[in-house]
């Protein structure tokens, strides 16, 4: 698993999500406290059969569950990574 995971600005960015080799579930969540689709999150499968890319804007927590063994995902960011500006989202299962 790769949690939810995101950089607040100015090291915002937008992603380009590509897996190349295996299966993935892939998930997005809008952070953007001031859009009509607060919270709401949207999923996709990507795999190397089906080649979909997940576009994923700025203001949106990313992450995904390999659903195969040895997955390669591809990243295009438009910024480069900011230890200083990630951060993820908590989830609590309890």
């Amino acid at each position: 698993i790769r949690g939810m995971h995101f950089q607040y600005p100015p090291k915002a960015e937008i992603k380009l999500v590509k897996c190349v080799v295996g299966k993935v579930f892939d998930v997005a969540i809008d952070l953007r406290k001031n859009s009509p689709t607060f919270l709401q999150w949207h999923s996709e499968i990507l795999s190397s059969k089906n080649m979909k890319i997940i576009y994923i804007p700025e203001g949106f927590a990313h992450g995904f569950q390999t659903l195969e063994d040895n997955c390669e995902i591809l990243y295009l960011h438009s910024e480069f990574y900011s230890g200083e500006s990630e951060s993820g989202v908590k989830y609590n299962v309890t």
